[in-house]
């Protein structure tokens, strides 16, 4: 297949014949660009793909008429020319160009040629393929292969996300300070001194430890009245100041 028989095909799959006059310049700019189907043509370089323009043009093979057909001449003279280009046939791109025929041997290759298809452009982004272009996996039954539908997938959280501030739900704030009751106090050991700590006899009318001489019974402050513990050295209510021992000051 030569240059121009490559043009002709590409040029097959977006011209019918019934279609009607192509604009020279509309065949290069847009029906058939050289940045696209270079690859498909097989040519390298803009100066080629001018010259089988040129040769198209000229009525080479027949498959084309040009109009006016005085730039048939034009066209001709040009590629006589060492170095033949577009610009020296004035008027050439506002040129009319009527696809007369297709090569013979594009019968029956159609198809093949179709899925060649144009080069994409450098500076067009390659296209993604759609849902519908993916395959489905496949699961081996008894009765043969069978497509069966993509299981859905987890949502795995992102691990760029802000972690958590807590890993625990936080304490809770403090709350003001409630001095204890005079109930919640420790308490001497029963049966025992709560001076020298020396077992106490069981009688009812006990009031003074037989070793320190500390007073058993409650005893109590003399600023607020309240009961207080023998040692303690200040009221927890009241904050009067006790002596040693519960001696009173």
């Amino acid at each position: 297949m030569t240059g121009l028989d490559r043009l002709l095909a590409a040029l097959a799959e977006v011209h019918p014949l019934d279609r009607g006059a192509l604009p020279v310049a509309a065949l290069m700019n847009t029906v058939v660009p050289y940045r696209r189907y270079r690859r498909q043509l097989g040519i390298s370089s803009i100066e080629e793909y001018e010259l089988l323009v040129l040769r198209l043009c000229a009525g080479e093979g027949g498959y084309g008429r040009l109009d006016p057909g005085e730039l048939v001449v034009g066209c001709r003279e040009a590629l006589d020319n060492p170095a033949p280009g577009i610009d020296m046939v004035p008027g050439l791109l506002e040129a009319q160009l009527f696809i007369l025929r297709y090569p013979d041997l594009l019968e029956g290759t159609e198809t093949a040629l179709a899925d060649t298809g144009p080069e994409l452009d450098s500076d067009s982004p390659p296209a993604s393929p759609t849902p519908s272009d993916l395959p489905l996996p496949l699961s081996n039954d008894a009765g043969g292969l069978e497509e069966k539908e993509a299981a859905p997938l987890l949502e795995l959280p992102d691990p760029e996300d802000d972690p958590p501030e807590h890993s625990h739900p936080p304490d809770p704030a403090p709350g003001p300070a409630v001095s204890p009751s005079f109930e919640a106090l420790q308490r001497p050991e029963p049966g025992k001194c709560p001076g020298c700590s020396i077992p106490l006899p069981s009688v009812e009318w006990l009031r003074f430890c037989p070793g320190c001489g500390t007073e058993i019974g409650p005893v109590r402050c003399p600023g607020c009245r309240d009961e207080v513990a023998p040692g303690w050295r200040h009221c927890p209510r009241c904050g009067h100041q006790l002596g040693a021992g519960g001696e009173f000051v």
